[in-house]
């Protein structure tokens, strides 16, 4: 037995066991980088390509599954290891539930690219480029189930790693943040597709044929030589003489010969026909990107074949330009901005261990109290508390002491005051935002949370499955009936805001709720002080910015312990605030000259009229996308 003919095999599959090894790798580096604290945004337009290149040389289905769900549940993890702060050990419990979850809904749409891709990348470019929009449009369908199965968590969705880069959102206004998770997505695809057509033959179709025409000389088959050179008496003489008579063809190598398929045609690899280089060598041909714009054989043929064999590539790149170009477009001028209001927000940062322990009832009062007079003395027009913010109930029927001694302190400072708080009605207890005035006291509306945090706020199934209670001793936070939107008075006139209390800023439905109701701007009110001094703040501020761009309200926000600031309709972070070291973790105070854009007064956004209308569309993309590919194997 040949030695070497032994060590082939093992060769191959220690090369297989390193592929497979540096897909996962990579897929984890990518999707941790991509969003904060890292804010790698670029990291999104490839952070898919590992799997994908993976997929296209068809491994076993169960290797690639489980592959894919543990890469997604080490990211996961490494994105959500802030959850561990919570009520430990519980927090470590949750978080390996929860990175186990959300891997699994990314399984489900790297299956369908481990069936679709490998199939789409051999096809002719009419059917891979619809292939390739119906996998984005898979990828859109899995994040919005995503919002709403299993209770819902869109977070750190593909489009919330752009949160730092406006541009890129401004589609989001008519598609929702759906609309820049399919750009992404779909540039992770065509740049796939383009790297395994990089290294892989390509055959040229009968959808190519105009395009090759250019190249119709260079592309002669022997066949047609033969044909050339002797006419119809050609096919009876001795092919070897007929080649023995016909000149040579041109090659950078005489050794370099096209390669032939069944029908006589000639299948060209990108190396090839780029770099003009001998097929042995696919790696150098494959590495060699700068091939792709050579122009040495025949005038435009470089840029020609790139076209040719990466129009995906080019969508996608049309796709970011166009979004750039919508962007400067809708960019408002000097005389379309105005001021709306001044808000002083308060950001206390109390211990939310030792929110309701007595001990400390009196020092969270006082803190809130002085801080409070502290921000009063910058003039706002209004101040701003955070999500539960004093350490009891705002309204009780039992007892009216909180609601009084909160008056007080709004009478004081002489404005209104939005507070994140807590309120008993009807026996259960709610979680959400009011509006007190200095002379007349508490209005009569609230808004009551109507997403509550499982096993935080509420126990799911505890009727049926009661020893659940012991995650969540406490009574069950109530859910609120529906969005309510909040008049606030100001000297200059009335703006309305539209509340969001705690995580509920991550829901799209719910903001689009609180504009098409008629808010001014949206409200931010939470309390991310259970999860640390990390990536959690950050991260849940990043969801905001896509609100901001979708309903084409400023969004203003205030945190215990942060992130406080506000972010214009454009999606620009306008104002952050920061203690004297520099972080967003701070105790103290700020002031934010929050601004409109008048053309978008009264007016409501394509997206908050027409709701998820994009994920349809996706869904019939991916439906249609699946169907051709099937009939086309």
């Amino acid at each position: 037995m040949n030695h070497s003919e032994g060590a082939e095999p093992d060769r191959n599959k220690l090369l297989r066991l390193f592929c497979m090894g540096a897909a996962l790798l990579f897929t984890v580096l990518l999707a941790v980088i991509a969003f904060p604290p890292f804010d790698v945004a670029e990291a999104a337009y490839v952070l898919a390509v590992p799997l994908l290149l993976w997929a296209s040389s068809r491994p076993r289905w169960r290797t690639y599954l489980l592959g894919a769900w543990g890469a997604g549940v080490v990211s996961w993890f490494i994105l959500l290891i802030w959850l561990r702060h919570m009520e430990p050990p519980m927090g470590w419990v949750a978080l390996v539930i929860l990175s186990g979850i959300m891997s699994g809904f990314n399984l489900v749409w790297y299956a369908a690219a481990r069936w679709l891709f490998p199939r789409a990348v051999a096809l002719s470019t009419r059917p891979r480029v619809i292939a390739l929009l119906g996998l984005a449009g898979g990828w859109v369908v899995m994040e919005w189930v995503r919002s709403w199965m299993f209770f819902g968590f869109p977070w750190a969705t593909l489009a919330a790693s752009q949160w730092q880069r406006p541009p890129v959102l401004t589609v989001a206004a008519w598609t929702g943040a759906y609309g820049v998770s399919f750009i992404l997505i779909f540039f992770n695809l065509a740049l796939a597709a383009y790297a395994w057509r990089l290294g892989h033959p390509v055959r040229e179709t009968e959808d190519d044929e105009e395009d090759a025409a250019g190249d119709e000389a260079e592309e002669t088959t022997p066949r047609e030589e033969l044909a050339q050179a002797g006419g119809g008496a050609s096919a009876q003489k001795d092919p070897a003489s007929v080649a023995a008579e016909s000149p040579p063809r041109p090659t950078d190598n005489e050794d370099d010969e096209d390669e032939l398929d069944e029908d006589g045609r000639p299948y060209r690899s990108l190396g090839r026909s780029l770099l003009h280089s001998r097929p042995q060598r696919p790696i150098t041909n494959a590495l060699s990107l700068s091939g792709a714009f050579s122009l040495a054989r025949s005038p435009g043929g470089g840029f020609a074949r790139f076209l040719r064999l990466s129009p995906e590539l080019m969508l996608a790149l049309a796709m970011l330009l166009g979004s750039l170009w919508l962007f400067f477009k809708t960019l408002p001028h000097a005389g379309e901005m105005a001021p709306l209001f001044k808000a002083g927000v308060v950001q206390p940062w109390t211990d939310p261990n030792k929110k309701w322990d007595s001990q400390y009832f009196r020092e969270n009062l006082m803190t809130l109290s002085s801080l409070t007079e502290r921000v009063v003395v910058s003039d706002p027009d209004l101040i701003i508390w955070p999500e539960a913010a004093t350490p009891g109930p705002l309204l009780d029927p039992r007892d009216p002491r909180m609601q009084a001694w909160v008056e007080q302190v709004v009478n004081s400072a002489g404005c209104p005051l939005l507070s994140g708080n807590l309120a008993i009605s009807d026996g259960r207890w709610y979680n959400g935002v009011f509006l007190i005035y200095p002379a007349t006291g508490t209005y009569v509306d609230w808004y009551a949370k109507q997403k509550r945090v499982p096993y935080g706020e509420f126990v799911p199934f505890r009727k049926f499955l009661p020893f659940l209670g012991k995650f969540v001793p406490t009574e069950d936070i109530a859910q609120g009936p529906g969005p309510v939107v909040l008049p606030v008075d100001l000297p200059d006139g009335t703006v309305t805001a539209g509340p969001l209390v705690c995580y509920e800023d991550i829901f799209p439905k719910l903001a689009r709720q609180m504009v098409a109701g008629g808010a001014d701007f949206l409200l931010v009110v939470t309390n991310d002080a259970w999860y640390g001094q990390e990536a959690g703040a950050i991260q849940h501020a990043a969801h905001s910015v896509l609100r901001a761009v979708e309903t084409r309200r400023p969004v203003v926000r205030c945190g215990n312990n942060g992130w406080s600031g506000w972010i214009d309709e454009q999606g620009r972070v306008r104002d952050v605030l920061h203690g004297l070291n520099g972080s967003i973790y701070f105790q103290g105070t700020g002031v934010l000259d929050v601004g409109r854009d008048l053309r978008w007064e009264g007016r409501l956004t394509p997206y908050v009229r027409y709701g998820d209308w994009f994920v349809g569309l996706s869904a019939l993309l991916f439906a249609w996308a699946a169907i051709r590919t099937r009939r086309a194997e």
